[in-house]
């Protein structure tokens, strides 16, 4: 049925700081040294490490105000 037993928002931040950490942030290393995009390589990293930041700064706040919309059914699903 797509549930799951597990509250997904329990480690959500952390999740994603790892994903930042883990995938997002040495793959656009990887672009900006082989250098096939030319200089889109640095924005590309600079824009992973600013994402990273922010979600650091305000990833909290997103993950509490997603539950309180899931806990008082005031989201929209989109199919």
């Amino acid at each position: 049925n797509g549930r799951t037993d597990t509250d997904p928002t329990a480690n959500w931040y952390e999740g994603e700081i790892g994903f930042f950490d883990g995938y997002i942030i040495p793959l656009a290393t990887k672009l900006k040294e082989c250098g096939v995009f030319g200089n889109a390589g640095d924005e590309y990293l600079g824009n992973a490490l600013r994402n990273k930041v922010e979600w650091i700064e305000k990833g909290k706040a997103i993950v509490a105000e997603f539950e309180t919309k899931i806990k008082n059914k005031t989201f929209n699903v989109i199919n």
